[in-house]
């Protein structure tokens, strides 16, 4: 069977619970495909000429386990970008032919300063500048000489 991974997995899955071996074959060679045709009953030969003389011998992929938790998560998580896209394009055409008068003030256009993904990232260096001045002596020492200069601690402790 040619797509055991995507679009044969539910035939093959069906088949491997009935104790039926399913042997996974490649695409056919395009050159050869375009000599011979691209109908399902050439493809259907070509696999049967792969599996017979056993250069196909590649057990299919299971539909089971931490790879396909992975590919349904990713599959989940495009459909979820692909209607977030969705929803956000059909307010702003709908704000765009709305009255002038009824239109927010352009809040659609901003753009969040930070993705949520990467703000633990970006906070790092200020967790770390955080726990330096409650335990490293010579961090204290030169939050209080900047105190001291005027500044605020909060200004201190993003200059560190």
């Amino acid at each position: 069977m040619e797509g055991t991974g995507s679009y044969g997995a539910a035939l093959t899955q069906f088949l491997r619970r009935h104790q039926i071996a399913v042997i996974e074959v490649n695409r056919p060679d395009r050159a050869a495909r375009r000599r011979h045709g691209k109908t399902d009953t050439v493809d259907a030969v070509a696999a049967a000429h792969a599996v017979v003389p056993q250069r196909a011998t590649t057990t299919a992929k299971t539909v089971d386990g931490p790879v396909e938790i992975l590919r349904l998560l990713r599959l989940a998580r495009a459909s979820a970008v692909k209607s977030r896209t969705q929803t956000i394009n059909q307010l702003k055409a709908v704000i765009v032919s709305a009255d002038p008068a009824l239109r927010p003030a352009d809040r659609l256009h901003q753009r969040r300063p930070d993705p949520p993904l990467r703000r633990p990232a970006r906070q790092q260096p200020h967790h770390i500048a955080l726990a330096r001045a409650r335990t490293d002596q010579r961090t204290r020492d030169y939050l209080d000489r900047r105190t001291a200069q005027g500044r605020t601690r909060r200004e201190a402790i993003r200059r560190l």
